[in-house]
């Protein structure tokens, strides 16, 4: 198994394990503070009401997107979302 397989397996299963607190991975745009240049996606859970520590970077929002769980669905983004945010995907 190739190191970009285990990631993907461990992205996969810290998802699926969150199911009851219904995790979400938010994407952002490559323009924080915190990775400059970096596309972001972070999981969060909704109970309770707070960011995980898991952490997807990439290049491109592709490149996100091709690490996220095959099961997370794109729900886009709200118009009261912070413009960092790109799209949510649960």
């Amino acid at each position: 198994m190739t190191p970009e397989q285990e990631r993907q397996q461990h992205i996969c299963a810290a998802y699926r394990a969150a199911q009851s607190a219904i995790p979400m991975f938010v994407v952002y745009r490559p323009i924080t503070s915190d990775y400059p240049g970096k596309w972001v996606a972070r999981m969060h859970l909704t109970e309770p009401d707070a960011p995980t520590d898991l952490l997807i970077e990439a290049d491109t929002l592709v490149g996100i997107r091709i690490q996220l769980p095959p099961e997370a669905v794109n729900i886009g983004r709200y118009f009261y979302d912070n413009p960092v945010i790109e799209e949510v995907w649960l």
